[in-house]
């Protein structure tokens, strides 16, 4: 729209048009920033074309030749929509990938330490479930003293991380179960950073108890 033609145009005009992308909704954030109450968020905005695309409107209450006015600093966020978007499916992706399979623990814990990914091999092999663990601190659940340097280590430089995938300390540790057995896994840590993204550190572990006790058994044989 040009200047002149924005002028005879009201906001349902350049909205979807769709609740809560509407007039009436465009006129409750106007009514707060009245009130003294600037505002942020996002719209779903339409050009003259009839093209739909995300903005992120800033609303606040100035003065304009000793007017009261609001004045609205519109910016096109279309593509960090579709980068949200498009990270969203990824990580579906990679959350039906891991719980398809069986053997391989997956967590994903972020700088603090905090687990917000848990699949279905890790309930099986620690003996937590996703609504326990996810929340936790990684050290509150399946590290003992011996194998916490090691890890923590592993989360502290996932601060500092600036590529992704990149490997972290990794080798072979005996972790806690639930109910306080051990459990000898392999385990590699991997620290995701990206630009625009929040760092991720996963750790990913394969259960050697089976290993371990062929190993035993081969060890007795020998003996016997």
């Amino acid at each position: 729209y040009s200047r002149e033609e924005a002028k005879r145009i009201d906001i349902a005009t350049i909205s979807s048009g769709e609740s809560p992308y509407s007039q009436d909704e465009a006129l409750e954030f106007i009514g707060r920033v009245l009130q003294g109450e600037p505002q942020l968020f996002e719209w779903l905005a339409k050009n003259k074309a009839g093209e739909r695309f995300w903005v992120e409107v800033n609303l606040k209450r100035v003065s304009i030749g000793g007017e009261d006015r609001i004045l609205a600093i519109v910016r096109d966020i279309a593509e960090r929509k579709r980068s949200e978007v498009s990270l969203r499916e990824s990580e579906e992706r990679f959350r039906l990938l891991m719980n398809a399979v069986p053997n391989i623990s997956v967590q994903g814990y972020d700088v603090e330490g905090e687990v917000f990914y848990w699949n279905k091999a890790s309930e099986n092999v620690y003996g937590y479930t996703a609504a326990e663990a996810v929340g936790k601190k990684l050290q509150d659940l399946i590290i003992p003293e011996d194998a916490k340097p090691q890890l923590l280590q592993a989360l502290e430089r996932g601060k500092t991380a600036t590529v992704s995938g990149e490997f972290m300390p990794s080798g072979e540790l005996v972790l806690l179960r639930k109910d306080g057995s051990c459990v000898p896994v392999y385990s590699v840590h991997i620290a995701i950073c990206q630009p625009g993204l929040v760092p991720r550190l996963f750790c990913v572990d394969v259960d050697l108890s089976d290993r371990k006790r062929a190993e035993e058994q081969l060890r007795k044989d020998a003996d016997y």
